[in-house]
């Protein structure tokens, strides 16, 4: 929940893998304006110079980032924090769109959504380059004491979207300085995205066309905070980086009865026990050594009662996978 950046230094050359930067924003303004230029988008100006009108808003984005991370919002219930972006954009005369990302799947995740903005900084004419932050947080009690905590019971910005968000809305105010400059030579369009959380929003705007419409995109680039690596350092790798993920649930049907008298139940909770450790040899003995992937069980629900065995219970948990092999043996 707290970040302190390290002064600012230059990009390390020798090291393709780690670059330093001084803030959250100057992260998201260097993939903006480096990431242009290899589109042919803009011609970029120096790395102190982004890097000293990045730390001019450092301000505005940890305020942003608090006001965020005290009213977290699930996905596709994103009103509020849809709100604080568009109202921060207009003060910042960025041209923006709002509507994205509708829920089609009211059925199963509550929330209309609808709450995904996309703004636009440039000429509004080609080449394009895209940058895109996430927006929702989940269902987690935050039970550390600071003045920023949670002032919503039961849901926390325990991923870091809130400091996506206000990087990108700090990026935002940084390329709208630099506008003149930008709208020569194409634009820069900032996405931001609802329902990362599981709940497909990329894939919504995806559909709904946020990429495709004019100019279209011709790179598009995201970043995720990652508590494993220092505060100003920046992580990256070619191929994949971050793994598709999907989530499953388990019900298994048995017949309840006395603990005292197992033998005359048929135990969902010893079967489900097996369950647990047969999925393990998903992984090591039906997934190529080659190929990465992963199954973790992080629900086991069943019974109310000491001595009574239940009639069922219900697992619950998530795959993942960087590859199409991998991911094809779930």
């Amino acid at each position: 929940a707290r970040v302190k950046d390290p002064p600012p230094a230059p990009p390390d050359p020798g090291d393709p893998l780690l670059q330093r930067s001084s803030t959250g924003t100057m992260r998201a303004l260097l993939a903006a304006v480096a990431c242009a230029a290899a589109a042919g988008a803009l011609d970029v100006p120096d790395y102190d110079a982004i890097s000293a009108k990045a730390q001019e808003v450092q301000e505005f984005v940890q305020t942003i980032r608090r006001a965020l991370h005290k009213h977290p919002e699930l996905m596709y219930q994103e009103v509020k924090t849809s709100e604080t972006i568009q109202q921060t954009l207009e003060s910042l005369g960025v041209r923006y769109t709002t509507g994205w990302a509708k829920n089609t799947r009211m059925d199963r995740i509550p929330g209309a959504g609808a709450t995904g903005v996309v703004a636009e900084i440039g000429s509004g004419q080609p080449p394009c380059v895209a940058l895109r932050a996430d927006i929702d947080a989940l269902p987690i009690y935050e039970k550390m004491e600071f003045d920023f905590k949670s002032q919503e019971e039961g849901k926390m910005h325990a991923c870091g979207h809130d400091g996506h968000t206000s990087m990108l809305l700090g990026a935002a105010k940084v390329l709208k300085s630099m506008e003149s400059t930008i709208s020569e030579l194409g634009t820069v369009r900032l996405i931001f995205q609802p329902a990362e959380e599981g709940g497909a929003g990329g894939a919504r705007m995806s559909e709904e066309g946020a990429l495709r419409q004019f100019p279209p995109a011709q790179r598009i680039f995201g970043m995720h905070v990652w508590p494993q690596l220092p505060s100003g350092v920046v992580g990256g790798r070619a191929g994949a980086l971050m793994a598709a993920t999907d989530s499953f649930e388990i019900v298994i049907s048995g017949v309840g009865g006395h603990a005292a008298m197992p033998h005359l139940s048929i135990d969902p909770i010893v079967a489900g026990s097996a369950i647990v450790q047969a999925l393990q040899a998903i992984v090591s003995r039906e997934t190529s050594p080659l190929s990465a992937a992963v199954i973790s069980v992080t629900q086991f629900n069943g019974g109310f009662a000491h001595n009574v065995i239940p009639d069922g219970v219900t697992l619950g948990g998530t795959m993942r996978s960087l590859t199409l092999d991998g991911g094809g043996c779930f």
